[in-house]
């Protein structure tokens, strides 16, 4: 072999070897970096499973309030109001008939009424309205209220009202305006302009709770608007038909421009009167003695 082609051998060779060198020692650097890269990976992992559990740790270990506190938002604070009793009446008459129960129930007359007020009266008692109902009053204060705007609210509950120098609150249905049994526009108004106070009763005595939005929209502002312009008066006061409502009642109330609203529910406590529209009353019934009506009243304030 000649000199000139063993140089080139030995070039070539060495060419060759530097190669493998070169691609060993990049597979070497490239496994190098793929190890640390794991490593890495790992030790992150674990240090934020570390924080995570700690985390947890230290809220398990909070108190319960202030967990709540922290990821519940805090309730708007409701308007509190005096615990009063007030009172829940219907027909004012004499009646008294065996296969209509319900009529019957809803009935109290005339005489047991008058000695109801009377008590009232003799033991320093006064009437005050919803306007004021917030405001303050004292022990002797009572709201007196009666559904659905039967035409003898006009012919006895409210000649004995006057006698006495009491007001009362007068719930109306207002597609019933102007039947038999009912108010009519004209008494409606006189009463109003006599002291009285007059409510919605919604249009229709629709139940509230099962009705849809619109509804219960159109029969708010259409009672509401019917009853403002036969009294002249702002009409902020309501009564759920049959005591029937949802949670969504007392701001569609609001919405509508009501201020208070009753229910037919019977105070027991005096966080009943926390929420101005979901007031509790004292049902008076036929059978109801004046000794049965001053112990429920004498019970307040609760």
């Amino acid at each position: 072999m000649s000199l000139v082609r063993l140089q080139r051998y030995m070039h070539r060779r060495n060419l060759i070897k530097n190669r493998r060198k070169f691609l060993i020692s990049a597979i070497i650097l490239v496994f190098l970096t793929a190890i640390i890269i794991g490593v890495v990976f790992v030790y992150s992992k674990e240090q934020q499973i570390n924080a995570d559990m700690n985390t947890e740790e230290s809220i398990d270990n909070q108190p319960a309030e202030i967990v709540q506190k922290e990821s519940l938002p805090e309730p708007k604070p409701i308007p509190k109001s005096e615990s009063i009793p007030i009172v829940m009446y219907h027909h004012i008459r004499d009646y008294d008939v065996e296969n209509d129960s319900i009529g019957t129930n809803l009935s109290l007359s005339p005489s047991k009424f008058e000695e109801q007020l009377a008590w009232l009266k003799n033991n320093g008692y006064k009437t005050i309205t919803f306007d004021n109902f917030s405001s303050g009053s004292d022990n002797k204060s009572i709201i007196l209220t009666f559904d659905d705007g039967y035409k003898d609210a006009y012919t006895n509950a409210y000649p004995l009202l006057k006698k006495y120098g009491f007001s009362g609150v007068f719930y109306i249905i207002t597609s019933f305006i102007g039947r038999d049994d009912t108010l009519a526009e004209s008494q409606i108004k006189e009463m109003s302009v006599g002291g009285m106070i007059i409510g919605s009763h919604t249009q229709t005595h629709i139940d509230l709770e099962k009705s849809t939005v619109n509804t219960i929209s159109s029969q708010l502002s259409e009672s509401k608007n019917i009853l403002e312009n036969i009294t002249g008066a702002k009409i902020t006061d309501f009564c759920y038909p049959s005591g029937r409502y949802n949670e969504q009642s007392p701001k569609n109330l609001e919405n509508s421009g009501f201020k208070t609203a009753v229910t037919t529910e019977s105070p027991t406590n005096a966080d009943q009167f926390s929420n101005l529209f979901l007031l509790p009353r004292i049902r008076i019934n036929h059978n109801d003695s004046i000794n049965s009506f001053t112990a429920r009243i004498g019970k307040f304030p609760l």
